[in-house]
């Protein structure tokens, strides 16, 4: 094809930093609201990260505005479309349809990555 190395030091590879966050598990997030303070355990009822690279992070008497992320709703619009739905389960039911219907259950292809993990 003609390719040539490009990295700076004559190969194919760039070195790129990386850098990973690792938050302390026994952190909690607590709000309050006048006097009355609420703890929120880290996993269990919140996760935080940040995209600011630093030792550490914190928040000390901060405001918070709630947005209404992923707001939860009964309400169905007529004017959605889930046609997409419909196609994903016709494509989930005839795969389970055809899977139930063999004579032999489904078995990776030799030399899967994923089949080592699980053929004997």
């Amino acid at each position: 094809m003609g390719l040539k190395p490009g990295a700076p030091d004559g190969t194919y590879f760039q070195k790129v930093p990386l850098v990973g966050i690792t938050p302390d598990p026994s952190v909690t997030l607590t709000l309050r609201k006048g006097t009355m303070p609420r703890a929120l355990k880290f996993k269990d009822d919140v996760v935080m990260w940040t995209r600011r690279m630093a030792e550490t992070a914190s928040l000390d008497a901060s405001e918070m505005v709630f947005v209404g992320y992923h707001k939860p709703t009964d309400t169905v619009k007529p004017d959605w479309d889930l046609s997409g739905g419909v196609e994903d389960l016709q494509l989930f039911w005839m795969v389970g349809y055809r899977v139930a219907q063999a004579d032999t259950p489904p078995r990776w292809k030799p030399g899967a990555e994923f089949g080592r993990m699980r053929e004997p």
